[in-house]
């Protein structure tokens, strides 16, 4: 029977283990914005005490923690502590990294669970804590796993001495409080039937972990395996138990696919015999397997297939054999997971509150959001039927609720994730609901706050819209607001119910809980209350999430007054240009205040919203009492906010009474500067136009109106072979807009000569821009409208001739491509910019007409 328990326990172990890598514990909602990092930090504590030699005489906590390194992740952290009256730290918290630094840890641990002492957990639990708030670990979901056989029994010289174990307990619940208060939860297994759950079913249940109490084999897979497939977010692929008492192996098949990050296969001999299990896709590679790794033990098989690549997406099959009752358990860990965020997995409830659902999907954001869906099925006494709660996208989450929470008792919460209506991911949790305190709350996160802000929180406990005072049925033990930042900051606000001005509390014992508080950390928090007490001889722990806060620097506005001098008539309106522009996070207002009444502002409130910038002008109405003579007006800029700063606060504006011949003056001068100016502006404009026109027009037109291309040419009607063969005329080497073909050998201002024709006349190709605007006017237009209408003529100067295509010309445009003949002569011009863009052929035929 100890043989059968011991293996129990293993399994037990890895049922954990899953629950902890998939779902990271049932914890408070400060280690919330952990939910959707993987990266776990695990403090294994071991129990050496005497009595696990009566225990654990296989020593099977080795072989269970052995597993337990085994399926941990490189990038997870692992701490060991061991104890008996003392504890001993055999590990300190440290990455995984390898399957070499796994094998240390498995070795270093074997020689430290020789039984011995007696049995401390408050000591275990003070170093475990310690572990964790000295790695300064950030990314990581900080878990204990704390294995015991027995109960809390640090003297057994003392244990009867009620008084000493009074104490003792106290300050054991004051250290899981400190868990509680920092986000640790605690996973409690006792591996002995005889054991008083008690003690450590309030260790867990406090700090938001699960217990576990090691029963007989059987129910104890069954229970635990259900258990595993609701709790650890993952996608069960098998649960069943094989009797091969013929020895005959046993297979399963299951599929990978492209959200598939890994598969976790255990197979445990129940009858302590020998057990193998292998895995193997049935299609593409069916040599070595990237990523698999398999771990056999005489009386376990374990397989973990870690990120599958395209390659292996499929179906696979297992085979499990050996001799013996084997009990498979199988899950497949997705990229793609939902993390419920509310109500706070394992907390306790208030009877008649309802549950606000907040659900966060991680590895999705590629999929439509059309695509994915989200639900919560619940089950609580009474109800022959789950009740399905929809869940709606909203930004970023899935939100729900559910109204009638009136029975207390445990709620069964099953969270599923639908893609495309089948289920991908599942997760399992419980909340606790019970007669208690709802806690309510004046500190809102709404708008945010600025650093250095202070203001006096207030909370309390009500019951039946009633505020509920501290007394023989309410005791109060912790009441905290805290703020947990995104880079795991915390900043932890004791509240007080005491009559003390120093906290903001105005009457004693009045169920108003208060402090003051100031912002001193700029980011966004998590804020949330937590409430520890007992309430009708009942232990309660209350969380309220309260949301994001936005803490933000005190806020800035900058103004800048283009002008510093202004004249008028006295008893005029002046207005004074300035530039502001608000750099806080938060709306702003100014006011506006003369220190010397020279006149009245027509505004003197000025709101700004976060990030605006604008221009205004500042009206005043001047005094007719004022002399001719010059004037300084003083201005203030005060903020409403005194965080606010504003630069500079303070304006000081020149101003000058003048009389009406001397405004007189200046209006004309003013408006002559003015025509002068438009002018200016007018020949500048027309300078810029013409001159950019002419630079245009030399670089894109006038490269545009050369000929270009090439003139292929050869004798018509030759028996010579070579005068037959094509010969290449470049046209476009003269980077001209007419090149010149003479058959006249005489002709030395042509480009080119072609020798042998009893003709003499020129053959002219050119280029014509059809555009009848000045040039500069050509140079904006080729700006816009890159293609210009240039087109190719072809030309005979007389007596000369061509024939194209049956006609006789002595002009026409010329295109890609066209072949004619003359003066003995065949040509064929190449130049693809002359494409045809139409059939009509400009040019004339002078034999048209006649016969």
């Amino acid at each position: 029977m100890v043989l059968k328990k011991s293996y129990s326990l293993i399994l037990l172990l890895l049922t954990i283990l899953f629950q902890l890598i998939t779902f990271g514990g049932k914890y408070t909602l400060q280690a919330q914005e952990a939910l959707s990092q993987e990266t776990l930090a695990i403090i294994l504590v071991i129990d050496t005490s005497g009595s696990m030699r009566y225990t654990d005489p296989q020593r099977l906590r080795e072989t269970a923690a052995r597993i337990f390194i085994d399926l941990l992740s490189p990038d997870d952290y692992l701490g060991i502590i061991t104890f008996d009256q003392d504890a001993e730290v055999v590990v300190p918290l440290q990455q995984v990294t390898s399957s070499s630094t796994k094998e240390i840890f498995k070795e270093t641990l074997s020689p430290k669970l020789q039984p011995r002492g007696n049995t401390d957990f408050k000591v275990a639990l003070e170093t475990a804590f310690g572990q964790l708030q000295d790695a300064g670990i950030e990314g990581a979901r900080p878990v204990v796993v704390f294995l015991t056989d027995g109960e809390p029994d640090p003297n057994p010289r003392r244990s009867r001495d009620a008084a000493f174990m009074t104490s003792y307990m106290e300050s054991l619940w004051d250290v899981v409080g400190h868990f509680a208060l920092e986000g640790y939860p605690i996973y409690t297994v006792g591996f002995s039937s005889e054991i008083d759950p008690e003690v450590i079913s309030r260790i867990s249940l406090d700090t938001k972990g699960e217990y576990y109490i090691l029963n007989e084999p059987g129910e104890l897979l069954v229970s635990f395996f259900e258990l595993l497939g609701n709790l650890k977010n993952r996608k069960g692929l098998l649960e069943d138990t094989y009797s091969l008492q013929t020895g005959a192996p046993r297979t399963f098949e299951f599929w990978v696919d492209e959200y598939t990050r890994q598969v976790n296969l255990v197979a445990v001999n129940l009858s302590a015999g020998d057990c193998e299990m292998s895995l193997v896709p049935l299609q593409g590679d069916t040599g070595p397997v990237e990523g698999l790794t398999v771990n056999k033990q005489q009386n376990y098989s374990m397989i973990i297939l870690h990120q599958p690549g395209e390659a292996y997406r499929g179906k696979w099959q297992a085979t499990v054999s050996g001799r013996g009752s084997v009990r498979v358990l199988g899950d497949m860990d997705l990229f793609i997971k939902a993390w419920l965020e509310e109500p706070a997995p394992s907390s306790q409830h208030p009877l008649n509150e309802p549950f606000r659902f907040k659900v966060k999907v991680t590895g999705g954001e590629h999929l439509q959001d059309t695509s994915l869906k989200a639900e919560v099925q619940l089950k609580k006494s009474g109800l022959e039927q789950p009740v399905v709660v929809p869940l709606t996208a909203e930004g970023g989450y899935f939100t729900g609720s559910y109204e009638p929470v009136d029975k207390t008792g445990t709620y069964e919460l099953l969270l599923r994730l639908l893609l495309e209506d089948e289920v991908v991911n599942t997760s399992f949790s419980k909340v606790y609901v019970k007669m208690l305190p709802v806690l309510t709350t004046d500190f809102w996160a709404e708008e945010g706050y600025r650093m250095g802000e202070e203001l006096v929180v207030t909370a309390s406990l009500n019951l039946g819209g009633k505020r509920l005072l501290e007394g023989r049925e309410l005791k109060v033990e912790n009441f905290n607001l805290i703020l947990t930042y995104e880079n795991g900051t915390k900043v932890t606000l004791p509240l007080y119910d005491n009559g003390n001005q120093q906290y903001g509390d105005i009457k004693a014992a009045d169920g108003i809980w208060s402090n003051r508080f100031t912002f001193e950390r700029q980011g966004i928090a998590k804020a949330y209350l937590l409430a520890v007490g007992e309430y009708t001889g009942r232990d309660f722990f209350l969380e309220k999430n309260i949301g994001d806060i936005a803490v933000h620097p005190p806020g800035t506005v900058q103004i800048n007054l283009p002008r510093q001098s202004y004249w008028s008539l006295a008893g005029k309106s002046l207005s004074f240009p300035v530039n502001i522009k608000n750099e806080s996070a938060f709306k702003e207002t100014l006011v506006m205040e003369q220190l010397q009444s020279l006149g009245s502002f027509l505004q003197s409130r000025l709101v700004l919203e976060p990030g605006e910038e604008k221009a205004i002008n500042l009206d005043v109405n001047l005094h007719r009492s004022l002399n001719k003579g010059k004037y300084s007006l003083p201005v203030v800029f005060n903020a409403e906010n005194d965080l606010t700063t504003v630069i500079p606060s303070r304006l000081e504006i020149a101003i000058e009474i003048v009389t009406p011949g001397k405004a007189f003056l200046r209006n004309f001068a003013e408006l002559i500067s003015s025509v002068f100016l438009i002018a200016l502006i007018i020949i500048l404009a027309g300078i810029f136009i013409y001159a950019g026109g002419l630079l245009l027009y030399r670089f894109l037109v006038l490269p545009q109106k050369k000929v270009g291309g090439y003139l292929l040419y050869w004798r018509t009607g030759s028996s010579d072979t070579e005068e037959a063969l094509p010969q290449k005329l470049k046209l476009g080497n003269f980077n001209k807009e007419i090149v010149t073909v003479s058959l006249d050998p005489g002709n030395e201002k042509a480009d080119f000569i072609l020798k042998g024709s009893e003709f003499v006349y020129d053959i002219i190709i050119r280029t014509v821009l059809e555009d009848p605007y000045p040039f500069f006017i050509q140079g904006w237009k080729a700006l816009i409208k890159r293609n210009l209408p240039v087109k190719t003529f072809l030309q005979c100067t007389q007596p000369g001739i061509f024939e194209f295509e049956g006609g006789v010309y002595t002009r026409k445009e010329l295109f890609d491509s066209d072949k004619f003949e003359s003066g003995e002569f065949g040509f064929q011009y190449i130049n693809p910019k002359a494409s045809r863009l139409q059939d009509n052929i400009e040019g004339v035929n002078i034999l048209e007409g006649k016969s």
